[in-house]
């Protein structure tokens, strides 16, 4: 699972099967490296071609914000496209928060609301 450490304890993990998958750090970089310029850890995981996974983010009670008066914004991004956010305002952190995100949400040009399951495409190496 990944942590951010300067919000620590906020764990973001991949399920399949509802179960949490193997994460691996780049081997060119630090174990665990925080980017502190993008205020982001990068993990990766085997993907199964086909697979449907979702993203679970756990925040505790216990996380601090910079500023006691301020809202969390979790944003999710996956292969660099954005995804989901959730606004979770300071008065609902008072008790431990997960979420779990099954699919991209949009919105048809007829108005009505759908969502598709995150899966993982085929991986295409070399060019």
């Amino acid at each position: 699972m990944a942590i951010i450490p300067i919000f620590d304890p906020i764990e973001v993990e991949i399920l399949v099967n509802n179960q949490p998958v193997t994460e691996y750090s780049d081997p060119d970089t630090d174990d665990d490296a925080f980017d502190q310029v993008e205020r982001q850890v990068t993990k990766y995981i085997e993907a199964k071609t086909g697979a449907t996974f979702t993203v679970r983010y756990k925040i505790a009670t216990t996380v601090r914000l910079f500023h006691g008066d301020v809202d969390l914004v979790m944003c999710v991004y996956i292969d660099d496209k954005y995804m989901d956010a959730h606004v979770i305002s300071r008065t609902s952190m008072q008790r431990d928060i997960v979420t779990t995100l099954t699919g991209h949400r949009y919105t048809a040009p007829t108005g009505q609301w759908f969502e598709l399951s995150f899966s993982f495409n085929q991986v295409s190496i070399g060019g």
